[in-house]
């Protein structure tokens, strides 16, 4: 788990400065302390798109492909009233 929790912090600190990710967060379950969930927003598909091909995320997308997540869902959704905390 604390590898995991240093790639996943790779990928996060990494996002929050791109110019198109509105929030990235990282949450943890409360009662499966091994189940977490990345909350994203970007600015538009063209901004998701482009953060799938920085360094940061291949960091993430490196330990997927060894076997570091056992199974992952992805859902997308539209924005309809979305702020931007910096």
């Amino acid at each position: 788990p604390h590898y995991q929790l240093e790639v996943m912090k790779i990928d996060v600190e990494g996002s929050r400065k791109e110019p198109g990710c509105l929030r990235f967060d990282l949450l943890r379950d409360a009662d499966q302390p091994n189940a977490f969930v990345f909350y994203e927003v970007y600015e538009s598909a063209e901004a998701a798109a482009t953060h799938k091909e920085q360094p940061h995320y291949q960091a993430w997308a490196d330990f997927k492909k060894e076997g570091g997540v056992l199974s992952q869902a992805v859902a997308t959704y539209e924005g309809l009233d979305v702020v931007r905390y910096d």
